[in-house]
């Protein structure tokens, strides 16, 4: 219910920006499917695939470009057993350095099945993107429209601390970029999660990939 209504999904709304809530929907079934792939259950490979293709089909690429490399960093304390032993050692490290090259193995069929999936879609979407004005890329003056400062925080709190859709005052230039808001009920309870299990796998995961991405988010402007 949180998820749902995280007050970015509707400002997002509100723009019209429906295709990045169309992809980003899909990131608790992304996550849950990488969670069958840690625990080797079968159709763990069809259903991560699977989301990751419906993701790409929602239309904004961004957002699954990020999805992927926060699954894939996600995944890292995983396939650290594969590095620990070039032969040998123990039984539980070779248990381990087995877990971990089956997940890879995994994780590498999610990315061929999902770019199998999506091919259809990708290969002309790829060479359109190259006759494309975005082909070019962006300016730095141009991302900055869209990153957080410092003042970005006190939104933590109150969605409409710097203004709203009409009236913004804050970092960058849009609100619809820059509003740095989960809600109160999420932030009470993820603050209350972590406290409580900050040792259990995967809550340590998920701070430092919130942390990471808090940051990222200030982009040239990161204390």
């Amino acid at each position: 219910l949180c998820f749902l209504g995280w007050p970015r999904f509707l400002e997002q709304s509100g723009e019209g920006h429906y295709a990045q809530i169309c992809v980003v929907a899909w990131i608790p079934f992304a996550f849950l499917g990488v969670e069958c792939l840690r625990e080797g259950q079968r159709g763990g490979v069809a259903l991560t695939a699977t989301v990751l293709a419906l993701c790409f089909v929602g239309g904004h690429v961004q957002e699954l470009f990020y999805l992927v490399l926060l699954l894939t960093v996600y995944l890292t304390p995983d396939v650290a057993g594969f590095v620990h032993l070039r032969g040998g050692g123990t039984p539980s490290s070779q248990s381990a350095r087995r877990v971990a090259t089956r997940l890879m193995g995994s994780w590498a069929l999610v990315g061929l099945a999902a770019a199998g999936l999506t091919a259809v879609e990708l290969i002309p979407n790829w060479v359109y993107s190259r006759n494309s004005i975005r082909a070019a890329g962006l300016d730095v003056e141009a991302i900055r429209h869209g990153v957080l400062g410092l003042s970005s925080l006190l939104q933590l709190l109150d969605p409409f601390a710097l203004g709203g859709p009409l009236d913004y005052r804050g970092p960058g230039r849009y609100y619809c970029e820059t509003l740095c808001c989960l809600g109160i009920p999420a932030l009470v309870f993820g603050l209350a999660g972590l406290g409580g299990a900050i040792r259990r796998r995967p809550m340590g995961r998920f701070a430092v990939l919130g942390l990471v991405g808090l940051i990222f988010a200030f982009g040239d402007q990161t204390p």
